[in-house]
């Protein structure tokens, strides 16, 4: 793998492959020569490598979700977005939670907000 187009799925062998930060470095080097402009690029690059790795690595609900999207139109890249605030989302609300709150709770919050 050369590069990260997220108009197209990588290729799940590929993806998971490369280092965590060959995967940052591929995200973000695509949105600053698209010259997107964010508040944060390594913030977006994150969370596109988390999505990607979720989603290549067969984590079901957001397996779903993408394929959800797509039929209702979005892009590729604009999927990985929407899953990608619902899973923003998940982390503030997880950050209020108890410090002893059950895992479970956790993933079943986030399986819930993502489908």
């Amino acid at each position: 793998m050369k590069r990260y187009d997220p108009g197209h799925a990588p290729e799940p062998e590929r993806w998971l492959k490369l280092s965590e930060g060959k995967r940052i470095r591929f995200v973000r080097d695509y949105h600053v020569q698209a010259k997107s402009e964010l508040p944060s690029v390594k913030v977006q690059a994150g969370m596109h490598v988390i999505i990607e790795n979720q989603i290549t690595g067969r984590f079901e609900p957001n397996e779903r979700a993408v394929i959800r999207l797509l039929k209702q139109g979005f892009s590729c890249h604009d999927a990985v977005h929407a899953i990608g605030s619902a899973v923003a989302e998940c982390l503030f609300e997880a950050s209020k939670m108890q410090p002893n709150a059950a895992p479970d709770e956790l993933q079943a919050q986030m399986t819930a907000t993502i489908e």
